[in-house]
């Protein structure tokens, strides 16, 4: 039930009751990235703010927040529809990725206080307070007090990990924190320092080739906000990322931050079972493409790139779906306000929209964008068009 209120005449305002149908159902849904998000997302018939429950389950797989060329996303999701409109979704149930970062699937376990992100095989994806601040990068030097140097060739302690990644690679905070210093720092070459009041620790993203314009000390950052590039500035021998974490002035391993997985507790180990079994078989009978997936091998294993579709193909989209759009050619649950300013927050990766809910909710889901033209470590940064990072609200 809902109120209409309307303005008559001499300025009185009358309400009149009137009947709202609300209607609640369960999405199967897949795109394959095909000329960008955007796009991709449209075309598979789902609402542009889809995103903000696949930025979740993203952040939990340790996912970079950003979508590449060529990624598969399979999802199930509860809907609201009004009056037969949509409305709104609810919470995504379900995600099958697979691309370059390999094969993962992913279920939504609800739990008294809050839920959590589960594998396969019942292990929760979440591993600890701080992630990787290169996700799916690999891990080339560990944390090694008696380490002798690579280009010095005597003992010195590896206070840190070294992660592997071409130049250029965005660099994230592994947690949310307090920057306490963004400049050149000698053999770390462009150095971000970030205080974790909540853990106790600061981690600090060496040799960085950019420094993320504005970042400065004092400022706040989020979970996955961008701090820079991965290069080769200081002593380095290559492009890669030093990460280091430090506990009341000493270094720390960071992998130890990491935590261990947990397992679905035993009380409710039956209820997944039964919920994996028929999110399974809806994310198995998803089509993107015109083709239906196996489930992928469990673990981790990298995939390759799926092949560009042939000339002329057109991506069919689930015929349950009317699309999503409203007659303006604006997403759906937006506002004309919102919906004009939309354009100027979708990127090639993931995206958000402006005015998904409100205005405090859009500054901390997307921050804000790079201005043009900066050149510091002889890179160009971003332009405006691409989105700064993705973090779940």
């Amino acid at each position: 039930m809902a109120f209409a209120v309307t303005r008559g005449g001499r300025g009185r305002w009358r309400a009149e009751r009137v009947e709202v149908l609300v209607t609640a159902s369960r999405v199967e849904a897949g795109f394959r990235v095909r000329g960008g998000v955007e796009a991709s997302v449209r075309a598979a018939g789902l609402d542009l703010s889809i995103v903000m429950g696949l930025a979740e389950c993203f952040t939990a797989m340790d996912l970079p927040p950003t979508l590449s060329e060529g990624d598969l996303v399979r999802l199930v999701v509860d809907e609201e529809r009004l009056n037969r409109e949509f409305s709104r979704y609810g919470r995504v149930l379900a995600v099958d990725y697979r691309g370059v970062h390999g094969d993962r699937r992913a279920y939504w376990l609800p739990r008294p206080r809050r839920g959590d992100w589960f594998d396969p095989e019942g292990n929760s994806w979440e591993r600890g307070p701080l992630r990787s601040p290169l996700p799916g990068a690999a891990v080339t030097a560990r944390f090694d007090p008696a380490r002798v140097h690579p280009t010095l060739h005597r003992l010195m302690p590896h206070n840190g990990v070294d992660y592997a990644a071409p130049e250029g690679t965005p660099v994230y905070a592994a947690a949310e924190g307090l920057v306490t210093w963004a400049n050149e720092s000698g053999t770390s070459g462009n150095l971000v320092r970030v205080r974790h009041a909540a853990l106790g620790v600061e981690s600090g993203y060496a040799h960085l080739s950019v420094i993320e314009e504005g970042l400065r000390p004092g400022q706040r950052v989020r979970l996955r906000q961008r701090v820079g590039l991965v290069g080769s500035t200081g002593r380095s021998t290559g492009p890669h990322l030093h990460f280091s974490v430090q506990r009341g002035g000493a270094f720390i391993d960071p992998l130890s931050m990491h935590g261990d997985r947990r397992s679905v507790p035993p009380a409710l180990r039956g209820r997944f079972e039964a919920d994996r079994a028929d999110l399974d078989a809806a994310l198995d009978r998803v089509a993107v493409e015109g083709v239906t997936l196996s489930p992928p091998t469990r673990g981790r294993s990298l995939a390759a790139p799926a092949p560009a579709p042939p000339p002329g193909f057109i991506t069919p989209g689930p015929p349950r779906r009317d699309g999503g759009r409203r007659t303006d050619g604006a997403p759906r649950g937006l506002s004309p306000r919102a919906a004009a300013a939309a354009p100027l927050c979708l990127g090639e990766g993931l995206f958000c929209l402006r005015g998904l809910r409100d205005e405090e909710h859009f500054e901390r889901t997307v921050g804000h964008l790079p201005g043009r033209g900066d050149r510091r470590g002889g890179r160009a940064a971003p332009r405006p068009s691409e989105l700064r990072h993705l973090a779940a609200p």
